[in-house]
């Protein structure tokens, strides 16, 4: 008999887990850093899960941004958005910059086309009516700026662990991993290990890892579960 599940599955099983019970069952298990508060939805009633795929801002620095020839091949925004696979979640680390936007119209339909199911942002997204209406991928941030990437951001590093809405989120060290998010007040998010979820009031979000995410892997009977 399989042990594992197959990923959508999976994904499809962990959205169908209450915040609560994520929350309860991750507690119990060591982990109490796994409710994220203050991420802003840009639309209402989505549900989604997937693998944190994880990338780090900065405040602008001349010597460390990326020419504008080299920008496809070694700002580590485009590589990472490159390096998306179905099912992933980009968990972007701006560390609470608003004064520039990550990800627009643009890149949220490439990280769509990608197979890319969500996007976190701790700093500011343009765009969003755009996105909401025209691209229709969800996404979450702490605000949102009409101007796009700036000398104000500079792009750092991908695929490491990174801090977002209070939140450690591990880098990707195998494909398992998910974050489960939701919209409805209560619901969470995802990431890289067995992921997360995010409630859509507040934006809290969730995030599962790897031992505690297997405790999450089947939706459990209603007589166990949180209220």
């Amino acid at each position: 008999m399989a042990t594992t599940l197959d990923h959508t599955d999976l994904r499809t099983r962990l959205t169908k887990i209450t915040t609560a019970t994520a929350s309860a069952m991750l507690y119990k298990r060591g982990y109490p850093f796994t409710f994220m508060l203050g991420a802003q939805p840009i639309q209402r009633g989505k549900v989604v899960c997937g693998r944190a795929l994880t990338l780090r801002f900065g405040p602008g620095r001349p010597d460390l941004a990326t020419a504008e020839e080299d920008r496809n091949t070694k700002d580590p925004m485009w590589v990472a958005i490159e390096h998306i696979t179905p099912g992933d979640f980009l968990v972007m680390d701006c560390g609470g910059i608003q004064t520039a936007a990550t990800t627009g119209d643009i890149l949220a339909a490439r990280i769509k086309f990608r197979g890319g199911v969500g996007i976190l942002c701790d700093g500011a997204i343009r765009d969003a009516a755009q996105i909401r209406e025209l691209v229709g991928i969800p996404a979450w941030s702490l605000g949102v700026h009409g101007l796009g990437f700036t000398p104000n951001l500079v792009s750092l590093d991908w695929n490491i662990p990174v801090r977002c809405f209070g939140v450690t989120h591990p880098r990707r060290l195998h494909p398992g991993g998910r974050r489960r998010r939701r919209d409805d007040p209560g619901q969470p998010g995802r990431g890289d290990r067995p992921g997360g979820r995010r409630s859509g009031e507040q934006g809290d979000v969730h995030p599962h890892v790897d031992r505690a995410g297997r405790a999450c892997q089947r939706v459990l009977p209603a007589e166990r579960r949180h209220p």
